[in-house]
């Protein structure tokens, strides 16, 4: 196979600069080819040089699967700038074998559609398809970095340029590359300005990559041996960000799990409550029915009884036994005006409490026992 992109170094090494736009200036299906011919000859290493803003997400996970697949060691190196897709190419090098130089960034932020960013997508459609792209996305962050996965999505949302320490705390690189001559980078610079600058080789001369240090601070707080190598340590670590991702999704499982209760539990009391008015609309119109009540009282002593509760109105009601009476009944006086007698007037006096103040109502019949006897009779004495 013809080599189109890699350089045969030495020694079984060999090499590749992405740079520009992934899918345009770099064919992300062809450099998968090559790496995966590279790995089929018995190449040792291949070197992955990275200036480039990002580009086409499908070409770009061409080079991410190879470069996961690879046996042969990928050493990926942030030269620049990482941007959006590009950082991911960087992030899937081999742990221990990622660099950037000491001004590089790696730019973290959603996937877009056409052009359009995610949070602007109007088509349901496309944009349930650009958030399918998203998780996959994060799903690479998250097994390849030190990233979980609430970090990774929040990283991508705000859309942010991570320093070169950054690159490091986060795990998209193991090793910071310290450049002699230093180019100035301003803040809120345009990629094409931090490219035109990182771009110019000449910018770096006597290349060093520090030395391990020794982590006992790490091998301490995982309770490894002094002598644990790094990957001994990013064994321990993957062991816990998996815990951790088991959590997360098992919180996840639970909040729908409540969420779903939640609203069969609702669903339950608005049947509940439905099927109470209509058992307090029933008792009350029977009551009608009997004569206890007068029909144009409908309303107000529906509101009464949903207050007290259809138990303690029937308690009540049933305490006076009553016959049907029409309380609306007047009297001939000698004068032949209409008028009511004491008695009458004590009997509807006692009718307007029972319907419009039943606490008032029973604390007469508890506290005023001969008042309310009066009451009864009275009440039952109307014709």
């Amino acid at each position: 196979m013809d080599l189109k992109y890699f350089t045969n170094q030495e020694n079984g090494t060999y090499e590749i600069l992405i740079s520009g736009v992934v899918g345009e200036k770099v064919d992300g299906d062809q450099v998968a080819a090559e790496i995966k011919f590279l790995n089929e000859i018995g190449a040792k290493i291949i070197r992955e040089r990275i200036n480039s803003v990002g580009g086409g997400i499908i070409n770009g996970m061409s080079i991410i699967s190879a470069n996961l697949q690879s046996k042969a060691e990928i050493h990926t190196i942030n030269e620049g700038i990482a941007g959006s897709i590009a950082s991911l190419i960087l992030a899937t090098g081999t742990p221990g074998k990622r660099s950037g130089f000491d001004f590089s960034l790696a730019v973290v932020h959603n996937p877009s559609f056409n052009g359009v960013d995610l949070d602007n997508i109007a088509d349901e459609k496309e944009k349930a398809v650009t958030l399918k792209l998203k998780n996959s996305l994060v799903d690479i962050y998250v097994n390849n970095t030190k990233l979980t996965r609430s970090q990774a999505t929040k990283l991508m949302t705000e859309d942010v340029l991570l320093s070169s320490q950054e690159q490091v705390e986060k795990g998209l690189i193991d090793n910071i590359i310290i450049s002699k001559m230093r180019p100035v980078l301003k803040e809120n610079m345009a990629y094409a300005e931090v490219m035109n600058v990182c771009g110019d080789k000449n910018n770096f001369i006597n290349i060093e990559i520090p030395k391990q240090r020794k982590m006992s601070d790490l091998t301490n707080f995982y309770n490894l041996v002094d002598e644990a190598d790094e990957s001994a340590i990013l064994k321990k670590a993957q062991e816990d960000r998996s815990k951790l991702e088991l959590a997360e999704n098992k919180i996840l499982a639970l909040e729908k799990i409540d969420g779903e209760r939640n609203k069969e539990i609702s669903d339950l009391k608005t049947e509940v409550e439905k099927y109470r008015n209509e058992s307090i609309e029933t008792a009350v119109d029977a009551k009608i029915e009997a004569g206890v009540f007068l029909k144009e009282n409908r309303e107000s002593i529906l509101e009464n009884v949903k207050n007290i509760g259809l138990e303690a109105f029937s308690t009540f009601i049933e305490s006076m036994p009553v016959k049907s009476v029409n309380i609306l009944n007047m009297i001939e006086c000698k004068d032949g005006g209409e008028k009511k007698s004491k008695e009458q007037k004590l009997g509807e006096e006692w009718q307007d409490i029972i319907t419009n103040n039943k606490s008032e109502a029973e604390r007469i019949k508890n506290e005023e026992p001969a008042r309310f006897e009066a009451f009864v009779n009275a009440w039952n004495n109307l014709k």
